[in-house]
């Protein structure tokens, strides 16, 4: 270590000693100075009658001070272990100070409840990963990708101007006015744009076909560092009654689409869609095509709004008179006092705010609002199960990356598809009778199915299996639902990642029985 900054390390570490024995006196009194130094008396009042840590420092000052820029040329070996241990530092007036710097556990669990996701300081590191890849995206600037429902004027357009009511959302108003400086071609702003990836009637495949592709189109006029995603009601009656192709269809579109704007370093902020209260039939699958978009979200760590969630205690679930739009509020879709958010569009607008304001503070460094949490215990395998503690229950996972290879051909539903890839293993309690259904969606190139077992893994135990889903009513017991690969005739193992939904079938659903 040279010279100077030695002299300024012990400087450093003598000043603290003397402020320890300092502060560690009685009002009057002495503190015997070790090896034999002169006493140190302290005056009523608590000075230091003879010697002072100032007069102290005051010395060694002179002898060792160095100006900024011989600090910046000095070379420290002293790091901050060096002078904190075990995450305390004992500071002169004798209180102990602890550095409790919260660092990222693991990826955050999106728990059904919840309007909003968690931000959690592994999800701020999953933002700053994504943004890694577009350096020109623009922070204060968001693109709208959508159908009709996004295409309406009473979506975000009135934020362009100044908010009617605010209500108890006066602290969004930040927020606001950074994407409002930003001004867009045509001199419109993120809230106003007409966005080139939002049109009446589409699903999510149309806004990544073409040449260009409009989610492309937008994406290179605007360069937006944030995008605002919902589809899935035009999706969800696509292929009429197969409910079950209508996810696969779905969940392959939205899958390409979120990991294209995160190949741009765009964060895509998803929604799930409102009821469907024009259509029983397609209503009944509307919550499981909202868990694959929770089990999208979660496995990408990416924000979600529960959109479905803040509809159904309103009036008229929120929608209009087609039973299909969401209503606006007779004061504008802006209005967000408690009775402007009586209304669908109003709401939309408060949660994707809301949503726009928690991610851009975070990510411009502000503490993240979440605390860590738990994810799903159990390893996957036979021996130790991923647990379903609560349901609806959505995961993701990859049997690629499985280590079990137990079951092949499941003899209890008489199948003859050869599963001999690796799997990944849950165990569900049931404790009252319960109809659910059972969803898995995998991405291009990758063939999971899905196998319900009754008591034991093993593979006569299978009392149901689906490529994509299935629905069951359960008595109480102990169950094992298996993701497992499919190996074609060839032999060739199409493992990789999977999106698994469990939901409790809507009272009345005739596929539910």
């Amino acid at each position: 270590m040279p010279q100077r900054a030695l002299a300024l390390f012990g400087f450093l570490l003598f000043s603290v000693f003397i402020g320890m024995f300092v502060a560690s006196c009685d009002v009057t009194g002495t503190v015997n100075m070790p090896d034999g130094g002169a006493d140190v008396g302290l005056d009523a009042s608590g000075d230091v009658a003879d010697l002072t840590t100032e007069d102290v420092a005051l010395d060694l000052v002179e002898e060792t001070s160095l100006d900024a820029a011989e600090l910046d040329a000095t070379e420290l070996d002293a790091t901050s272990e060096d002078l904190v241990l075990d995450g305390v530092s004992d500071v002169a007036d004798g209180v102990e100070e602890t550095f409790d710097i919260p660092q990222p556990e693991g990826p955050a669990p999106y728990e059904f409840g919840l309007v909003q996701s968690p931000i959690t300081p592994w999800v701020v590191e999953r933002f700053r990963a994504i943004a890694a890849a577009g350096t020109s995206q623009n922070d204060e600037v968001f693109m709208k990708v959508g159908d009709s429902i996004s295409a309406s004027a009473a979506f975000l357009n009135c934020f362009a101007s100044p908010v009617p009511n605010w209500g108890a959302y006066a602290g969004l108003a930040s927020t606001v006015d950074a994407f409002n400086a930003v001004s867009l071609p045509g001199g419109s702003t993120s809230f106003n744009r007409t966005s080139a990836a939002v049109e009446v009637g589409r699903t999510a495949s149309w806004a990544l076909s073409g040449s260009p592709a409009p989610i492309n189109v937008e994406l290179a006029a605007i360069e937006p560092r944030f995008a605002v995603v919902m589809y899935g009601s035009n999706d969800i009656g696509w292929f009429g009654s197969d409910h079950a192709a209508t996810l696969r269809w779905y969940g392959d579109n939205m899958l390409a689409l979120v990991d294209r704007l995160l190949q741009q370093g765009v964060i895509p902020i998803l929604s799930t869609i409102p009821p469907r209260d024009d259509s029983a039939a397609d209503d009944y699958w509307v919550p499981t095509f909202n868990g694959f978009v929770r089990a999208l979200a979660q496995a990408r760590q990416v924000p979600l709004t529960d959109f479905h969630q803040t509809l159904l205690p309103l009036p008229s679930h929120g929608l209009g008179s087609d039973h299909l739009h969401p209503n606006v509020g007779p004061g504008g879709g802006c209005d967000l006092s408690a009775s402007g958010l009586q209304y669908g569009q109003n709401t939309r607008n408060q949660i994707t705010l809301e949503a726009l304001d928690r991610v851009r503070r975070a990510f411009a460094g502000e503490p993240p609002p979440d605390a860590e949490v738990l994810s799903v215990e159990g390893q996957g395998v036979p021996s130790e199960p991923m647990r379903i503690a609560s349901l609806p229950f959505v995961h993701s996972g990859d049997t690629s990356q499985s280590s079990s290879r137990a079951l092949s051909l499941y003899s209890g539903c008489s199948a003859t598809q050869n599963e001999s890839g690796p799997e990944v293993v849950y165990e569900l309690q049931i404790d009252t009778p319960s109809a659910l259904r059972f969803a898995v969606v995998d991405g291009p190139g990758v063939d999971i199915d899905l196998h319900l077992l009754s008591g034991s893994v093993s593979e006569s135990a299978c009392i149901a299996r689906a490529h994509t889903a299935f629905s069951r009513t359960l008595a109480p017991g102990t169950y094992y639902l298996v993701a497992d690969t499919f190996v074609g005739s060839g032999g060739g193992e199409e493992s990789g990642e999977y999106f698994l939904v469990v939901m409790p079938c809507a009272a009345g659903d005739p596929e539910c029985q």
